[in-house]
């Protein structure tokens, strides 16, 4: 079964209390994968996960982490995903 076909037949069965999809520009990615040593980046294939989560995404919180580190994402998941279900 293809990863698509997987994750469709969970979401249909499961739906899930919160989605979190943290996305950050080309730039930025070009950029981590230059410092981490990571051979040809595959912009193709991140463009595509880009376009296909978003469009089975509904009810997501997209954040941003152009030049976050990494505790300054994990505080803002928190308060976007505490806060929103404090607030319902």
């Amino acid at each position: 079964m293809e990863p698509l076909s997987v994750m469709k037949l969970l979401l249909s069965k499961y739906s899930p209390d919160a989605v979190v999809i943290l996305n950050t520009s080309d730039d930025a990615l070009r950029k981590r994968w230059g410092s981490r040593g990571y051979g040809d980046p595959q912009l193709r294939y991140v463009r595509l996960q880009r376009m296909v989560l978003m469009s089975m995404i509904n009810n997501g919180v997209i954040i941003n982490t152009d030049g976050l580190s990494v505790v300054d994402e994990v505080r803002l998941i928190m308060a976007k995903v505490i806060g929103d279900h404090v607030s319902s």
